[in-house]
């Protein structure tokens, strides 16, 4: 109920409470009511399962119906304490019906109870009794009646246990006997004889008067209406009316109305199907459900079958039986064609947003996320994601962050996710963390359309619905037909015509029920000799036949329009005007139509198939044409909407526009790193193009189209990336259009230095550079920029990369853009570090955090954190230290960035290490490796391996030592680490020299002198004098060594990391050398050279 605001109580009654409440998603007023008592028991936490059970799926049931005269259940569910809640319309100044016929005419009343009639009449058909009418539950708003609260039903209920309120309580349930839609008709009777006399023909609780006494009817002036509520009354049910429908028909006569116009009966028998056939499916969904829920182990579950194979009812009943073990379930959904990126997280998120308290980062993804702010038309060239992956990484992070707050266990439910595209990564980022979370994710996909799914989600296991076998065949015929049903024969000729297609079946069943009626009890159904003529297409047309005629083209534009209805949309685009909610009302009655979530959506797609099939090639083109226009009326300058757009108005036939809005959605789906959904939108448009110069603007948006294609393979194939790329600078030379030739120039030196060809990546940068200069363009000056800063770090130029670095901040300040200002500060504080400038960095590592949050990018924060808390660890800020690492380690688990996770472990071990706690270290060492191991990450083995051995350094077990650096130097000479090899030399000379084995200990300095001589960078020069020092202590040579130590502590590129062993070596020196002689090495020492230095060394070393 955390969904909820609850403003005021409204009232309380003998099964709960009604609240008014506000609610958090839609921000509408909703009535909130509580159901605290089921026939006088107090529902609670020990309430069987069974009961909760059927609760659930009473409500939802209720919650799909959609009537005019039927108040909407919006929403349902049970709280902490297990007791149920429905959310209603709010219906504020409400009458009974009773109170509003009081000052109405004769012909007022009636049209009100047949209102209430063409409610009950809507609920029968579909098989739902309301149970407790009376003209409390009969509300009228605005001159409309409503019908509300339904009696429950559980267990039992409907054969003869006590439902209702006892004054309005047919004969046959006093007597305990079968509740039967001729017993709401019962009731109705009650309440038109208190319409038109203000009182009930039997005294209220006079149980006696009402089984045996004939009702009280004098006060009804008109001799056929006292006719009609006479037989309405009657004791026994068989001689009431068997339908609501024609009591209807007799109110409707009285009144001198026209006839009502009233589904045929036998095209209106649309109980829901009963659930068969997927047990042993439910039951292993259901035992990975309790597990979530009790013991708090989730997992990733993929459920295929070709399409109408029963995979949406198979999740329906494991979402009942989640919400009544205490879950939150979400839902997300993908269509085939969407107008929002990563879709099938929207409203999952929207969800979790409203039911937690999301931190200023979670916010601030969320808010881009869900506004779609990511829509930018003025994108730079280099302003797609900073890599593959970012967006979700962000999403990923802000899912699992907001379910661990939630402190429920959740259900996720993904359907169709083989439209998923750019989704289906946050769903295998997600899969592999749900172990430790109180999260079951089960996402469906149809295997007709998208038999290789499962590789694209190998981690997730794959559950197959086969079709339905002839048992449960014949259990679902003999529910909808009775005994009838069960005929051997029929059961094969049903399995025949269906193929044992769960869609399929149920429709031949209804078509069956139409052409001989619904089965009555004690009678035998005729069947018809041939059930399906021309198959499954017939029986699909049928159902769109008893649509209504007026309502046919409304239909057709919502099935060109997609499977879930725009309202607003259709109203714009229909011609002729039409009456939304009769027409929604209408298609629901044939059920076309269905609303699942407070959204009206086609009931199948194959529904929305077979009506598209039947449009003719100029009627589909003009339908897609009214849509187009529609949506620019509808949604003018929305970004978000160009997909949708480009689509209809390729279908239209007008090119140049869906050219126009291809170009703005692929700026959108470059931003946000949407790259198959590009690569699609790319090569579809580009088919469209017609030959060069037939199209004004034609130039322009082909180059672009080119360099669109070359953004959406440059990830994932660069052979074809590099010839798209090369294609738009062709075109952009012979048009001499500099800002295509950018882009693509940008595309191609991020190609060629991934490929690590550095010199032609640099001469493409430099290209960008002086195009961007000559322009005056500050965007593409940016991400050139920024590409050159890194050529130049990589080579060891510091001063000159930060240069650029500035450079790039400076536009990117100039562009407001928060995500490159966060990115360049991020740099800056790398390359301060990188010069011993450990203040100036952090101060740049906290101002890109403080930057990165209030633009939600959650990478950038984690980069930012870790890198403070390193920087905190080398400077012996411990404390600072460890409250970084507690704040990022958790994100980067969020994030499920693995390899990241385990550089952080890593370095939090070296933290743990420099305060003395061996042990502590050893733990995140050896999780280090496990989690390498796993991902088989040789570098991150690589620096635990070193972590372990220096733990069993400093313990003295230097056997144990010199097996960790041996393995540790084995795999960086395998994946060329210098720096790690320098390290690893460095400590396999002293571990030597502990173990006195001279030999080895020279030879592994001299390869560890022989190895930082080719390196320019200091840093790693500087890490082979520990070893050089404890050789020369090792040969009483203390004056050098203490030359070295100084050489060591003080060199300007000095990392205060090596501070801890350089002060133990100086305590030994203290205690070898007179304070005199001391000083005097230490000044020499301040004179020395380091690449002088070590030749020396080396040199001393001698030959190998």
């Amino acid at each position: 109920m955390q969904r909820y605001q609850i403003i005021e109580t409204v009232g309380a009654g003998g099964m709960g409470t009604v609240y008014r409440a506000v609610d958090r998603l839609t921000g509408d007023t909703v009535a909130l009511k509580v159901v605290e008592r089921l026939q006088g028991v107090a529902l609670s936490l020990a309430t069987e399962a069974t009961v909760l059970h059927s609760l659930a799926h009473e409500f939802s049931v209720l919650a799909g119906l959609r009537h005019p005269y039927i108040i909407s259940v919006l929403d349902y569910g049970f709280d902490p304490q297990r007791r149920p809640f429905v959310a209603l319309e709010w219906l504020p100044d409400a009458q009974t019906i009773v109170q509003a016929a009081r000052a109405a005419d004769f012909a007022t009343r009636l049209r009100l109870l047949i209102q209430l009639l063409q409610a009950l009449s809507y609920l029968h058909r579909r098989g739902i009794l309301h149970r407790d009418l009376k003209p409390g539950n009969v509300l009228v708003v605005d001159g409309t009646v409503r019908v509300v609260d339904f009696g429950l039903a559980v267990p039992g209920a409907s054969t003869g246990e006590f439902v209702g309120t006892a004054a309005y309580m047919p004969p046959e349930m006093l007597r305990e006997q079968r509740y039967l839609a001729a017993s709401d008709l019962y009731a109705v009777g009650m309440i038109i004889v208190e319409v038109f006399t203000g009182r009930t023909p039997f005294a209220h609780g006079d149980v006696l008067a009402i089984l045996n006494q004939p009702p009280d009817l004098t006060g009804l002036d008109n001799e056929r209406l006292r006719a009609v509520c006479a037989r309405l009354l009657a004791k026994a049910p068989a001689d009431r009316y068997s339908d609501a429908a024609d009591v209807v028909a007799a109110l409707a006569a009285i009144a001198n109305m026209p006839a009502i116009d009233q589904p045929p009966v036998r095209a209106s028998y649309f109980q829901a199907a009963p659930f068969v056939g997927r047990q042993a499916e439910l039951d292993r969904l259901t035992a990975a459900l309790d597990a979530t829920v009790n013991a708090g182990r989730g997992q990733a579950l993929l459920v295929g079958g070709e399409s109408g194979i029963g995979k949406s009812r198979l999740l329906e009943e494991l979402r009942i039986r989640a919400l009544t073990a205490g879950a939150v379930v979400l839902r997300g959904q993908c269509a085939p064609v969407s107008d929002l990126p990563y879709q099938l997280w929207q409203a999952p998120l929207a969800h979790l947003a409203v039911m937690t308290e999301p931190t200023k980062l979670e916010a601030s993804v969320l808010e881009t996320f869900l506004r779609g702010e990511q829509a930018a038309t003025d994108a730079a060239p280099g302003a797609a994601s900073r890599f593959q992956g970012e967006v979700e990484q962000r999403l990923t992070y802000v899912l699992v962050s907001l379910i661990r707050r939630l402190a429920q266990p959740v259900l996720l439910v993904l359907e169709d996710v083989q439209w998923a595209d750019e989704s289906l990564a946050v769903l295998r980022r997600l899969s592999r963390l749900v172990s430790a979370l109180p999260l079951l994710v089960v996402a469906s996909y149809r295997s007709d359309e998208a038999a290789a799914l499962p590789e694209q989600l190998s981690d997730l296991p794959v559950m197959q619905l086969e079709r339905l076998a002839p048992a449960a065949i014949q259990q679902l015929s003999q529910a909808m037909l009775g005994s009838a049903g069960s005929d051997p024969g029929l059961v094969r000729r049903l399995q025949a015509e269906s193929d044992g297609n769960t869609f399929f079946l149920v429709e031949t069943l209804r078509y069956v029920i139409e052409e001989v009626g619904p089965p009555r009890v004690g009678e035998p159904v005729v069947l018809p000799d041939v059930l399906l003529p021309r198959g499954v297409v017939e029986v699909i047309q049928q159902r769109l036949d008893y649509v209504p005629s007026w309502a046919q083209p409304a239909l057709r534009l919502a099935a060109v329009a997609g499977q879930e209805i725009d309202p607003r949309l259709l109203e714009q685009a229909a011609d002729p005007p039409f009456d939304l909610p009769r027409w929604l009302y209408a298609c629901a009655d044939a059920a076309v139509l269905e609303n699942r979530d407070n959204r009206w959506r086609f009931s199948h797609d194959k529904l929305r198939k077979v009506l598209l099939a039947m449009l003719p090639p100029t009627e589909l083109a003009a339908l897609h044409r009214r849509l187009a226009q529609a949506i620019e009326a509808v949604y003018p300058q929305d970004a978000a909407q160009a997909r949708r757009l480009a689509e209809h108005w390729r279908i239209a036939g007008d090119v140049e526009r869906a050219l126009h809005y291809a170009v703005i959605a692929g700026q959108q789906l470059r931003r946000i790193g949407a790259y198959t959904d590009l690569r699609n939108l790319a090569e579809r448009s580009l088919e469209l193009l017609p030959p060069e110069g037939a199209l004004a603007g034609d130039d322009e948006v082909r180059m672009t189209l080119w360099n669109y294609l070359g953004d959406a393979y440059r990830y994932r194939d660069s052979d074809k990336a590099q010839a798209a790329y090369e294609t738009a600078i062709a075109l952009a030379d012979r048009r001499e259009r500099e800002s295509a030739k950018t882009h693509a120039l940008h595309g191609l030196a991020v190609i060629y230095r991934d490929r690590g060809d550095t010199v032609r990546s640099e001469q493409m940068i430099d290209d960008l550079l002086t195009l961007g200069q000559a322009a005056h363009d500050p965007r593409a000056l940016l991400p050139a920029l920024s590409l050159k800063a890194r050529a130049l770090l990589l080579r060891g130029d510091y001063r000159q990369a930060e240069t650029h670095y500035q450079r790039a901040l400076a536009i990117a300040q100039e562009l407001r853009d928060a995500i490159p200002i966060a990115t360049m500060l991020m740099n800056l504080g790398a390359v301060a570090c990188m010069q011993g400038h450990f203040e100036a960095g952090q101060q740049y590592f906290s101002t890109a955090e403080q930057t990165a949050q209030a633009a939600g990018a959650v990478d950038i924060v984690v980069y930012c954190l870790l890198n403070v808390a390193n920087l905190a660890s080398d400077q012996g800020d411990f404390a600072t230290a460890e409250a970084s690492f507690a704040r990022c380690i958790p994100m980067i688990e969020e994030l499920g960035e693995y390899s990241l996770l385990a550089g952080a472990y890593y370095d939090h071990g070296d933290l743990v290490l420099r305060q003395g706690r061996l042990a502590e270290a050893e733990t995140w060492y050896e999780k280090t490796g496990k989690l390498a191991e796993q991902l088989h990450n040789y570098r991150w083995l690589t620096n635990s391996l070193h972590g372990l051995g220096k733990v069993a350094y400093l313990r003295a077990d230097y056997r144990a030592a010199q097996r960790h650096i041996r393995a540790s130097q084995a795999h960086a000479e395998a994946l060329n680490l210098v720096p790690d090899q320098v390290l690893n030399l460095s400590y396999l000379t002293r571990i030597h020299l502990k173990l006195g084995e001279q030999d080895a200990a020279r030879a592994a300095l001299r390869a560890g002198l022989q190895t930082v001589q080719a390196l320019d960078a200091s840093p790693p020069q500087l890490d082979i004098l520990p070893a050089a020092i404890e050789w020369k202590l090792f040969f009483e040579q203390p004056e050098e060594a203490a030359e070295l130590l100084v050489l060591a502590r003080h060199h300007p590129e000095a990392a205060p990391v090596s501070y801890a062993v350089l002060d133990d070596l100086h305590s030994q020196l203290l205690r070898e050398l007179a304070p005199a002689e001391l000083a005097a090495a230490l000044d020499r020492g301040r004179q020395r050279d380091l690449v002088a230095t070590l030749a020396q060394l080396l040199a001393e070393c001698g030959p190998a």
